[in-house]
């Protein structure tokens, strides 16, 4: 048995809606309004399960040593349930636990029992069926007159569950209320609750006894089962179903799920224009203005009556319904009373959350409203940290601080030309902002090339990242500036070799320099995962040579990468300079002609197109092309090779050379980031190329080299340019 999964109402349904792998642009509409925890159900049940398990077979490894074993075991779910329980029968083997040998014998058979309808293909025949029920009838026999033993709570779930598969409902119904219910509290006790919800729910339906059904999803919103909730009240979504669960019970658990869902239906809804579709796609009920005002009005009538328990939920809800219509003011009059109501420690903690939102539509960046800034980020964090074994994306208040610092606080800051400051609390909200992944520098973490905030460095010129690594050097006299700066990694190699690298791909060779000296190299070392590419030789003309890493993919386990001996950057930097001081004082055609050409190889070698492509930027896309504010060195090489044609001076072997480089560039850079076809004749400036390279190679047809010939790009153009 993989999985000990309680079968509840789930085994009526199946998910409709899935996610569909592909690339997303990043997502920054968090939901803001967080009351409802499916976090107890989904994985507390599970956890609290597996730690039950722990104590009784003194397991003490963690998922991730299981995993290294080498065993086919994955999880706690592999090690306890796998193999027939075989792990657990054997520490209760140890014990002398016969009671327990007993228990695990009979949960084995109840999962071979229902493997016939649960796992496998083909449809059971009757006779499988009815051999089925009679096991599974021996089963809640036997498990039934356990149930006063040591391990009482264990053989009352397997009755329940026996009873389930068998749909004995009225059963499970009876018997939670006779013993189960007497059990002490432990997850098991749990999972009984909620095969009692489903017992309810079903002699709900068959008896059309609303009020049994209305007791189930009571039961499944207090344990958090969002998956139960989400099927059976999908139709009580919106102001007139909340009104009428209210009018039920005024503190139904229920009601908490829905105004939940109300509420982030609402959001969905402004973030996505009123797109039906895609909201509910994402699994929310569009919910529009006139909704949003029934509720509004509802939810005043609720408090002020003062028979709801919770005012702080409904308050909360209210302000965060006027924030999405745009009535900041009164949103904050509801946030502000919303956090002194009476509510759950969660409904207090989203309250806040909700008024920090609204603050920004209403404060500007005084010193007073920046120090109350920093206390609220800082609340954040201390939340974060509580919720520390959490994935990013299930911890709510760090999902809140991107929310409020990305689609608030940011353009906000921006509007006040405080770019650095809008910068910096990118970098703050960054799940991951650093990480070590060099040999040599654990002290010295990277920012994921992949993450925003490295975008917006690189979106950066030179100069500006000089003035930005200052400021991060700076003790500002703003309080939320100097917590935002203690949030942002700071480290001066890090900088250091950015601003050099910025330098170079800006073709500032003698600034690049000043900054490239200063890094050791231990530190470049340090990033050089790829060995064989960092040390291509720039010099080499790219159309007519292509370097390849001859080790690519074949890595093991013991591979040592190379130490480089010198910063490649730095001779790039030193080289370039050399080249260009002789060109400048270049004093015969012949030799300016010589060296462009070799510049030109250089540029083109260190643009996003060369094999050397690291010395200009830290990674590439397929896609990539020059920055705006970078200088273009393949252009720039087509524009050297110009110059060398115009020195050739009837030399046939640099001007076929110079002729097939630049077709080749012009070619290449057209044809960048479409891994279709594309009709690339559509540039002038290509066509241009390939005509005089054509024309070249038919005046010397007998003289051109291999590669001119042999080149297919050049023999499709003439073929339909004769």
């Amino acid at each position: 048995m993989k999985r000990f999964i309680i079968s509840s109402l789930l085994v009526l349904l199946c998910r409709l809606n899935g996610l569909a792998c592909g690339p997303m642009a990043p997502v920054h509409n968090y939901y803001m309004f967080s009351v409802f925890n499916p976090e107890y159900y989904s994985a507390g049940f599970e956890d609290r399960l597996y730690d039950f398990w722990k104590r009784y077979t003194g397991e003490k490894r963690t998922e991730a040593e299981l995993r290294a074993t080498g065993q086919d075991i994955w999880d706690y779910g592999d090690l306890f349930f796998g193999n027939g329980c075989r792990y657990i029968f054997q520490a209760a083997h140890r014990k002398h636990d016969k009671l327990m040998e007993h228990y695990i014998g009979m949960l084995v058979s109840y999962d071979h029992a229902n493997s016939i309808v649960e796992d496998s293909w083909d449809y059971p025949t009757k006779d499988e069926l009815a051999n089925r029920s009679k096991v599974l009838r021996k089963i809640a026999e036997k498990a039934r007159e356990k149930v006063n033993t040591r391990l009482a709570p264990q053989f009352c779930l397997l009755y329940m569950r026996a009873n389930l598969q068998l749909e004995r409902y009225q059963e499970n119904y009876d018997f939670w209320n006779l013993r189960a219910r007497k059990l002490p509290p432990s997850v098991f006790r749990d999972y009984c609750e909620n095969l009692y919800a489903n017992a309810q729910l079903h002699l709900g339906w068959a008896k059309d006894d609303e009020k049994l059904v209305r007791k189930a999803c009571d039961i499944y919103a207090r344990q958090g089962d969002e998956l139960s909730l989400m099927w059976l009240l999908r139709n009580y979504r919106n102001a007139a179903g909340i009104r009428k669960i209210y009018s039920q019970d005024p503190n139904s658990p229920s009601l908490v799920y829905l105004i939940q869902q109300f509420v982030n239906g609402a959001q969905e809804t402004v973030d996505q224009n009123g797109s039906r579709e895609y909201i509910e796609w994402v699994g929310l009920p569009p919910t529009y203005e006139p909704d949003i005002d029934r509720f509004l009005t509802f939810s005043r009538q609720v408090v002020t009556e003062g028979r709801t328990r919770v005012p702080c939920l409904w308050l909360s809800a209210a302000a965060m319904l006027r924030y999405l219509k745009g009535d900041y003011r009164q949103a904050m009059a509801d946030a502000d009373r919303a956090v002194l109501a009476n509510g759950s420690e969660r409904m207090h903690d989203n309250a806040r959350c909700i008024r920090l939102l609204v603050s920004t539509k209403c404060n500007s960046l005084t010193p007073e409203y920046t120090r109350y800034l920093r206390k609220e980020f800082e609340w954040l964090d201390a939340k974060s940290s509580e919720n520390a074994s959490l994935p990013d994306w299930e911890d709510y208040y760090a999902l809140v601080k991107d929310r409020v610092a990305s689609m608030n606080l940011i353009p906000k800051y921006r509007a006040e030309g405080r770019k650095e400051v809008a910068l910096l609390l990118k970098g703050a909200i960054e799940p991951d902002w650093g990480y070590a992944f060099d040999r040599f520098n654990d002290d010295e973490p990277r920012h994921s090339a992949y993450s925003e905030y490295v975008a917006s460095l690189d979106s950066l010129t030179a100069d500006e990242m000089v003035g930005y690594a200052r400021y991060l050097q700076s003790q500002p006299s703003d309080e939320f500036e100097r917590y935002l700066i203690s949030q942002n990694y700071r480290g001066r190699l890090y900088f250091t070799d950015y601003i050099g690298t910025k330098y170079l791909a800006e073709g500032r060779f003698a600034e690049a320099l000043r900054y490239l000296k200063r890094v050791p190299m231990l530190y470049v070392n340090g990033y050089n995962d790829a060995y064989p590419r960092c040390s291509f030789d720039f010099t080499q003309p790219r159309w007519l040579v292509h370097q390849v890493d001859n080790d690519e993919g074949g890595y093991g386990e013991d591979y040592q990468l190379p130490v480089l001996a010198g910063n490649y950057r730095v001779d790039f930097c030193r080289d370039m300079l050399q080249l260009q001081s002789r060109y400048r004082l270049a004093g015969t055609d012949t030799l300016r002609r010589d060296l462009a050409y070799e510049l030109a190889k250089r540029y083109y070698q260190a643009s996003v197109y060369g094999d050397c492509w690291y010395i200009s930027r830290y990674e590439v896309s397929w896609t990539d092309s020059a920055r705006s504010w970078q200088m273009d060195f393949a252009q720039t090489a087509v524009n050297y090779l110009d110059t060398c044609l115009h020195y050739a001076n009837g030399d046939f072997r640099m001007t076929e050379e110079c002729l097939y480089a630049k077709a080749y560039i012009l070619y290449n850079v057209a044809t960048s980031g479409h891994w279709y076809w594309i009709n690339w004749l559509t540039s002038e400036e290509v066509v241009r190329a390939y005509d005089e390279l054509a024309a070249f190679y038919r005046q010397n047809r007998g003289r051109v080299d291999l590669y001119v010939t042999r080149c297919d790009v050049l023999r499709d153009y003439m073929d339909g340019n004769p």
